[in-house]
This record gives structure tokens, C-alpha cells and sequence, in this order.
């Protein structure tokens, strides 16, 4: 059992519970109060502190473009080389340096250059050789004769021609029936083999045979005496017409020829019956064997290659063929004709290429503008040219670079391998009217602007706005405003902009503070002096001065 002593000490317990309970909620109804006192304060402190920046609205230029960074290049190079082996003993310059044309580059091995020399003039005793044979065996021209006897069914020549030209475009020179017939290809299931059939022709008839048969196509032939190939023919089965074809050579024979010559003249004419070795064209104006034209041009460069070498026998030395700057060079050793001996960057264009991502690269093309800033000459810029986008990209880190080649106008300042960062200008808009970005604000109704208005209640509007190209401060705007309008921006008192996180600093202008808490702004009259702002007109210092940029954060020219 519970004693009584028991029973009171519960019962203090429960009701010390109860007054702590009370003051709990108490002490958090306090406090909910306190905290709802001071956002109170705070809001109207902050009310208190809300100031408008009116920024005049004028136009200028803005620009958008795309940087990147690289460094120099030449983008022209060349080799210097021999014509004949050679064997270098020791080479006289190196990668960097300037060389200027006839400039000695190595010495040479005289004695293994005398023994090419002499290898050289043997092979050109035995190109003449070889040349000689050929001129006693030229003919200037030639008679083509048939190779077969039949009918002469068609010419595709005629005098003046050259017999490649005709070859190309017919396939051949003449087109010969070998075995005295013509024929046609009926569809029909009506005929047999050996049927007789008519094939009337230019008004005359012809008794053909039906040479096969193959399922509902039959072929008929008949004499080749006047027919030509290609003439509409109708042919009759048992007084019933059947079809109306057109004729071909039965047994064609194509005259053709390798040798190119002129036409001069043709001995066959068309329907013609020909034999095996008939004359059929006498060609004039051959030209020499194609084998001759190649013996001539490698003694030429036989002969040229031999006084090249008889001049570095002479002096030991082999020069630069141009001037500029070397890239690389070989060592001593021995080197086969036409290899390359030292590479010399020569030409003053250079090259820079830059690497532009996937989101820009699609705002570049070939032959905009570029302004180039080099790290090491810092009193200039240069300008360049877009010349060459590669269409493959590069992944990296989950974007897409792409190679932009650029030509550059430089000076004797520039060097090969200098670094700098070229700005290329995508985009620019002239006499633009320009809204700074901290003025626009975004709703559903699009992006708009909050607009002095001396007449209205409130002394400022809502107007939406159309804008196009954006740079780092100001927004191109192509409707709703209009040089002159005074914009809007509201600020707090440490002086960021409420409508976005770009700062305002830099702009001329005058600050005017809520009225009253009613917000609408206190306007005085007359003149500049204290807190208000007076109107500008014309070119009133609260407009924005200044002219776009090439990084996209065009000013207004204040007009």
C-alpha cells in the first residue's frame, strides 16, 4: 500500500509538471511575438531604405563574342633537298635559326658526289639510247583497216575529229555487221522457231526468221542491205501486226584503235560491204609514243640534277633554296635524292589555332574578324581572320572542343610559338537601343521593365520588352523602349540592385528615395541639388557613356 506521505509528494509533482508546462507554452507564444515584432521592424527598416537608380536609356554598340587562346605558327614550310644522292659530313645550322637563300646549310662528301656524278651521266646515255629508238620508229601517221568482213552498219567519225575524242564518246570508231543481218525482239507467245515473219522498214518489207525463242520473247532476223540500227520497224504474223521494235545489228563488230590521231580521211561509207583488211581511215597528226614523252622528261630532270651537282661539287656545300627560319634539320649521314635535308618555315603569314567548345562554335564562320592580344607585346592588338573550323571534335570532361585555325596579320615583332588570346566578333548590332541587365526583370508575360511615368499614381509602369543580343551589362531591346525612356532600378541601401546580381556601378546617375512609404517617388522641381534628379535631356550626364566592347558588354552612346 501507498502511504499518505507518498500520495502528497505525487500530487506536488503533478502540479509542478502543470506550471512548467504553462510556462513553456507562455515563454514560445513570447518569443513567436518578439520574432514576428522584428521582421516587422526589419521589413520596414528595410522599406525605409529601398531606393529607385534611374538609368536614361540610349543606344550604341553591342557585340558577342567567342575567345580562345593559342600560339604561333608559320603556316607555310619547305624542304631543302637534292636532286641526287648525297652524304653529308657536317650540317651548319640548327633548329631556330634564320637562314636566307644560298646560305650554306651542310658540307658535303666530294668523293661519293663524284661517283654519283658519273652513275648520273650513264643513265642519261641510256635515256638518248632509248629516245633514238623510238624516233626511228615514229610514224606520223597511220591507216586503220578492218579485221573482219561484213557490212559497214554505222560512223561515228568524221573528218577533223580525233579518234580519242570519238572513242570516248561512242565507244568506237565504226560499228560493222559480220554476218549480213539485222534484228529485232518481239514480245509475243504467237511465234516458233523458224517462223516466217514480215519486218516492214522505211516503207519496205523484209521476211524475217525467228531465230530463238525464249518463253514470250522471240528475236527475228532479216537482211542487213539497207536497214539501219536504230530504224522502227513493224513486224506481221498472218496479216496480224505483232509489235514494232527497233532494229540492231545481229553480229556487231566495233572498230576501234589505240593510236590518237586526226581523222584525215574515210574510205567505207555506211551500208558499205567491206572485207578483211579493207582501208577504212587514214589518220594524220600522231603524236609521238607516250613512252618517248617520259624518256624525254627524265632526261631532262637528269641533265638538270646533273649541274646541281656539279655546282655543290664545286663549293662542298649544300644552300638554302629560301629563306626563313629552320624547323628541323638532319644529321651527318648519307641521304637518296629527293630527301629532305633541313625544313625551313618561310613567308611572313602566320597561324594561331584556338580551341572553341560546342556552345560557340556553332556562332563561328570562315572569315570573321578576329582581334589578337599577345601575352609578350602588350602596347597592341592584332587582327586575324577566321580561315579554317574542323568539323571533328574533341571530348573532354564532357564537352566538346573544336579545333579554329586563324590567319594573323602580324609584324617582325611576332614570333613562332608566342601565346596570346584572339577574340573573334560573332555577332554586332549598330545604334542598338541598350538597357542595362540590373533594369529587366522575368514574368510570365515575358521580360519587362519598370518605366518612369511622372503622370501615373505610382510614378513608374510595367512595360514588357523584346530583347535580342546580351552582353555582360546591357540587353539589346527591339521593342517597348526607345531612346530617351528612363528606366527604373530599384536599390537597397548598400546599393545592389533588387532585379539582378550585376552591379550598377559605373553609371551616371542621380537617386531619388520612396515618399511617404506611398512608393512613389519624391520628385523635386528645378534644379539638380539634393536627393531628387532632374530629367535629362539630350546628352544629360545620367546617361550611360561609352561605346561596345569585343567581350559583349556594350555601353550606350548616350544619344
Amino acid at each position: 500500500m501507498i502511504s499518505w506521505s507518498e500520495v502528497c509528494v505525487m500530487k506536488a509533482l503533478k502540479a509542478i509538471l502543470k506550471t512548467l508546462v504553462v510556462l513553456a507554452v507562455l515563454g514560445g507564444l513570447g518569443y513567436g511575438g518578439w520574432r514576428l515584432y522584428q521582421s516587422r521592424v526589419e521589413t520596414q527598416a528595410q522599406a525605409a531604405t529601398v531606393s529607385y537608380v534611374p538609368v536614361t536609356i540610349g543606344t550604341g554598340t553591342l557585340t558577342k563574342s567567342v575567345t580562345g587562346t593559342g600560339s604561333l605558327s608559320i603556316n607555310t614550310t619547305e624542304d631543302v633537298t637534292t636532286d641526287f644522292p648525297v652524304t653529308l659530313t657536317k650540317v651548319l645550322v640548327r633548329a631556330g635559326e634564320s637562314v636566307t637563300e644560298g646560305q650554306a646549310i651542310a658540307e658535303v662528301d666530294t668523293d661519293a658526289l663524284k661517283a654519283s656524278i658519273i652513275a648520273m651521266n650513264e643513265e642519261v646515255i641510256s635515256l638518248d639510247s632509248s629516245i633514238a629508238s623510238l624516233t626511228n620508229s615514229y610514224k606520223e601517221t597511220s591507216t586503220l583497216k578492218s579485221s573482219v568482213a561484213g557490212r559497214v552498219k554505222a560512223i561515228y567519225g568524221k573528218t577533223g575529229d580525233m579518234t580519242s575524242t570519238v572513242m570516248a564518246e561512242y565507244g568506237g570508231l565504226m560499228l560493222i555487221s559480220t554476218d549480213g543481218k539485222m534484228r529485232v525482239t518481239v514480245n509475243t507467245t504467237r511465234l516458233s522457231l523458224d517462223d516466217t515473219v514480215t519486218v516492214t522498214a522505211d516503207g519496205k518489207d523484209y521476211t524475217g526468221t525467228v531465230e530463238s525463242v525464249d518463253g514470250s520473247k522471240a528475236v527475228i532476223t532479216f537482211t542487213d542491205t539497207t536497214v539501219l540500227p536504230g530504224t522502227k520497224c513493224e513486224v506481221t504474223y498472218n496479216g496480224k501486226r505483232l509489235a514494232t521494235p527497233k532494229a540492231e545489228v545481229n553480229m556487231p563488230a566495233i572498230v576501234t584503235t589505240t593510236t590518237d590521231g586526226c581523222i584525215s580521211k574515210i574510205y567505207v561509207k555506211v551500208n558499205g560491204a567491206v572485207y578483211k583488211n579493207t582501208q577504212l581511215i587514214y589518220l594524220t597528226h600522231i603524236p609521238a609514243d607516250t613512252d618517248y614523252d617520259d624518256y624525254m622528261q627524265q632526261r631532262d630532270a637528269k641533265v638538270a640534277a646533273l649541274a646541281q651537282a656539279r655546282q655543290v661539287l664545286i663549293s662542298g656545300e649544300i644552300s638554302a633554296t629560301v629563306s626563313g627560319i629552320v624547323e628541323s634539320t638532319v644529321s651527318r649521314g648519307s641521304y637518296e635524292a629527293g630527301e629532305s635535308l633541313a625544313t625551313v618555315y618561310v613567308g611572313d603569314a602566320k597561324q594561331m589555332v584556338i580551341s572553341v567548345d560546342e556552345l560557340d562554335i556553332i556562332h563561328v564562320e570562315v572569315g570573321q574578324a578576329v582581334s589578337i592580344a599577345m601575352d609578350a607585346v602588350t602596347d597592341k592588338t592584332y587582327d586575324g581572320t577566321v580561315s579554317y573550323i574542323s568539323q571533328i571534335g574533341t571530348a573532354s570532361s564532357g564537352v566538346t572542343n573544336y579545333s579554329v585555325t586563324l590567319d594573323v596579320d602580324g609584324d617582325e615583332t611576332l614570333k613562332i610559338g608566342m601565346n596570346g588570346t584572339a577574340t573573334i566578333v560573332v555577332e554586332n548590332v549598330d545604334n542598338a537601343v541598350l538597357v542595362p541587365l540590373t533594369a529587366l526583370s522575368y514574368g510570365r508575360g515575358g521580360s519587362y521593365v519598370w518605366l518612369y511615368d511622372a503622370e501615373s499614381e505610382e510614378g513608374r509602369r510595367q512595360v514588357y520588352v523584346e530583347t535580342g543580343l546580351s552582353g555582360a551589362d546591357y540587353a539589346e531591346v527591339k521593342s517597348g523602349l526607345k531612346a530617351g525612356d528612363i528606366v527604373l532600378v530599384t536599390r537597397t541601401a548598400a546599393g545592389s540592385s533588387s532585379s539582378g546580381s550585376s552591379s550598377t556601378q559605373g553609371f551616371d546617375f542621380s537617386q531619388f528615395s520612396l515618399g511617404g512609404g506611398s512608393g512613389m517617388p519624391s520628385m523635386p522641381s528645378g534644379g539638380s541639388g539634393g536627393s531628387g534628379f532632374t530629367r535629362p535631356s539630350g546628352g544629360g550626364s545620367s546617361r550611360p557613356s561609352g561605346s561596345g566592347s569585343d567581350s559583349g558588354s556594350g555601353r550606350p552612346s548616350g544619344n
